[in-house]
């Protein structure tokens, strides 16, 4: 926790500022590498690991009755496992590498109790990063192809790039 001048002005925690800390001699992660095209986690799986990319893009489908729909996409500093983070939950979605990307993995439970000891550290902030992109697609679903496309590039513009002055 960050205090202001005189005041108990608490600044939130990095994702990374949670899980890295740690006083143990041992990391409490694994390094890996994915190749692209790769699965990170399956909807429908109880995944016990949660994970941190280092560098690359991954992207986060949900099956439809007609094919996999991308919902989000996740890059450096972002986490992958929110949506499961209890033990007996199952990802309701899929993760798979758009690029080679590495990842830090981590033990469900280790990142668990670390969410839980930082009061700092507001789950529901990540968790909006996750759902919100799902509401949005919900309600571009409906859209003609062209504006559907348009909707997607602007996401992916907002959050990979810069938006210019034509949009």
């Amino acid at each position: 926790m960050v205090l202001g001048k005189g005041t108990e002005e608490a600044q939130e925690l990095s994702l990374s500022e949670v899980l890295y800390e740690t006083n143990a001699t041992k990391l409490p992660y694994s390094r890996l590498r994915i190749k692209r095209g790769e699965n990170i986690l399956l909807e429908g799986e109880n995944h016990p690991y949660f994970y941190i990319i280092v560098d690359g893009v991954a992207t986060m489908s949900k099956n439809t009755c007609k094919e996999n729909s991308i919902l989000s996409f996740f890059g450096k500093g972002e986490g992958i496992g929110f949506l499961h983070i209890e033990n007996e939950a199952v990802s309701p979605v899929t993760y798979t590498a758009i690029s080679e990307i590495t990842v830090h993995r981590f033990p469900r439970d280790y990142a668990r109790r670390r969410f839980a000891s930082h009061t700092s550290f507001s789950i529901f902030t990540q968790m909006n990063r996750i759902v919100l992109p799902i509401l949005a697609r919900e309600s571009e679903a409906h859209l003609p192809s062209d504006q559907k496309v348009l909707a997607g590039l602007i996401h992916i513009g907002d959050q990979f790039g810069r938006l210019e002055e034509d949009g």
